[in-house]
């Protein structure tokens, strides 16, 4: 995860927490550099954490392709998520039903979008 000022290992809490609101599309009254200093720092550590796995995981190429349907969705506005980022996840699946980019959603599409991402949820449920 690029951050602007590099890795997400070596960005202030401050830098993250901006990022994340830009990620998640949050007008500045929902900003998390609104909430206690606190909550901050252990938004920051918990998101941080999580970024770090994510950027770190290596599948054993020797396991077999998941043995599921996936839906691949990502936002419109989705800062930390590129389409091609989105496409890589088809390697892990033995079929994609279908690749779907959210309009006007950003990375946390069931905050920024609820509806369209019901819709979809409903859709894959509802498919064979």
């Amino acid at each position: 995860l690029a951050t602007p000022s590099g890795s997400v290992r070596d960005c202030s809490n401050e830098e993250l927490l901006q990022y994340l609101d830009k990620a998640n599309g949050a007008q500045e009254s929902q900003s998390l550099l609104n909430q206690p200093l606190p909550l901050q720092n252990e938004i920051a550590t918990a998101m941080r954490s999580d970024c770090i796995m994510y950027e770190d995981f290596q599948r054993d190429p020797s396991l077999p392709k998941l043995p599921v349907r996936a839906t691949l969705v990502k936002g419109e506005h989705d800062v930390p998520l590129v389409k091609s980022d989105m496409e890589g996840w088809r390697d892990e699946f033995q079929m994609v039903a279908q690749s779907i980019t959210v309009p006007s959603a950003h990375h946390n599409i069931i905050a920024s979008q609820p509806a369209a991402y019901a819709h979809i949820l409903v859709d894959c449920l509802q498919s064979p």
